[in-house]
């Protein structure tokens, strides 16, 4: 065990003093600096100025009423050919001008290709709200009986999921909310995932064909060697997630209350990251994580040198690819055969919290698959260990899926030997 904690310590603070291992944590805060940056720039530059022309200096003045952060009303240019000369030298936007019509208002807009972005559903309501009310007078209508003609019934919209039988209603915003979570921790994880194990495989790699390995060996029990090395990865990747998991709840805690941030994600509190389908989302992750890396170091030790790697791992992406295909088809249909892959080892990480999230699983059908996933890792990582123990100090020319097969048949050996 002394040796195992040596071998975990090692490769541990190896890999936190890799630039790698600094690059994922700059990662968040550089993409957060540059989206606060573009935000700001385009809180700057945004606003759209709207000369206002019209042969009643009142009419003009009224869109006043209507201002919003991103437009700007300017009643100051009395003729068009001024709003023209101003738009030339593009100190305004845009110039509206209004004329009368056969009683009827009829309203201009006129632009360049060099203006900033006009918002032209605010405008248009702006527009609506004038003239109604330009309507309203001339029919000599109450402020009531306006505001009970103009006034439209509010939708919401309620999703229901079956529970035990029962219907429980749920926020849709809120579920979609998850949804996005799930979707990016569930992409957060595969990304970490596919450098994670090209890491250990090459360091494995490395360490067999700079023949190093014999001399590690020489000191360690494999079975310490092999769990130290998975285990040094594994607490590197869940460093950078706690990290990356703190950043969004003081990011959850900064903006919540902006108007933008509830637009983008309606319901979104930090409470929502103690949910159970969080919570899942983050077990398989992490679990599923454990077990593409200990697959992908006995993949590793097949090799006989660096340069093998990445054929070697090659397979290990093939069920991952396949988890985050059927994740995405998931918010479409779930089919008999999806329901039956969310309980498969390998898939089932992605696949089982999305269907969880979405209403398509209970926490019940989430408990059962994530025990699956648990137990297989636990036989798999024992396997992994005689495998490794078998293939790491032998040398094969037959190519990777020859010396696979050579470690079976040896591992196979030795167990009816034992």
């Amino acid at each position: 065990m002394n040796k195992f904690k040596v071998v975990l310590k090692k490769s541990f603070f190896n890999n936190i003093k890799s630039p790698a291992f600094w690059t994922l944590l700059a990662m968040p805060l550089v993409m957060l600096l540059f989206g606060y940056f573009i935000f700001q720039q385009g809180n700057d530059n945004s606003q759209s100025k709207i000369a206002v022309i019209s042969s009643q200096p009142k009419l003009a003045e009224s869109f006043k009423k209507f201002e919003r952060p991103d437009t700007l009303y300017i009643s100051k240019y009395s003729t068009e050919s001024a709003a023209k000369k101003a738009l030339v030298k593009q100190k305004i936007d845009g110039y509206l001008k209004i004329t009368l019509d056969n009683n009827h208002l009829k309203f201009t807009l006129w632009n360049t290709n060099q203006s900033n972005e006009i918002n032209i559903a605010a405008l248009q309501m702006a527009i609506n709200q004038i003239n109604l009310i330009l309507q309203t007078e001339s029919l000599k209508l109450s402020p009531l009986a306006v505001q009970q003609i103009t006034t439209t019934p509010k939708l919401d919209q309620k999703t229901s999921i079956v529970k035990n039988n029962h219907l429980v209603t749920q926020n849709q915003n809120k579920i979609m909310t998850k949804a996005t979570i799930v979707m990016g921790i569930s992409f957060l994880l595969f990304f970490f995932l596919v450098c994670f194990m090209s890491q250990i495989a090459n360091t494995i790699g490395r360490e067999k064909g700079e023949r190093v390995m014999e001399i590690i060996l020489s000191s360690t029990e494999t079975k310490w060697h092999f769990l130290g090395e998975v285990g040094g990865i594994f607490l590197t990747m869940l460093s950078v997630v706690t990290v990356y998991f703190l950043i969004a709840i003081v990011v959850v805690l900064k903006f919540h209350q902006k108007v933008f941030f509830k637009n983008m994600f309606p319901g979104l509190t930090w409470q929502l990251f103690l949910s159970p389908e969080i919570i899942f989302t983050i077990l398989f992750g992490l679990t599923g994580a454990f077990l593409y890396l200990v697959l992908a170091a006995t993949l590793g030790a097949l090799v006989n040198n660096v340069e093998q790697v990445s054929q070697a791992i090659i397979p290990l992406m093939i069920p991952a690819m396949i988890s985050y295909v059927l994740m995405i088809g998931s918010f479409i249909k779930i089919t008999p055969f999806v329901r039956i892959c969310a309980y498969i080892p390998l898939i089932s990480n992605s696949l089982m919290p999305t269907m969880l999230v979405m209403g398509k699983a209970s926490e019940l059908q989430a408990i059962i698959s994530y025990l699956i996933c648990l137990g297989f890792t636990i036989l798999m990582s024992y396997f992994s260990i005689g495998m490794y123990r078998s293939n790491v100090l032998v040398y094969s020319q037959k190519g990777i899926w020859s010396a696979l097969k050579s470690a079976l048949t040896f591992h196979k050996t030795i167990k009816v030997h034992s």
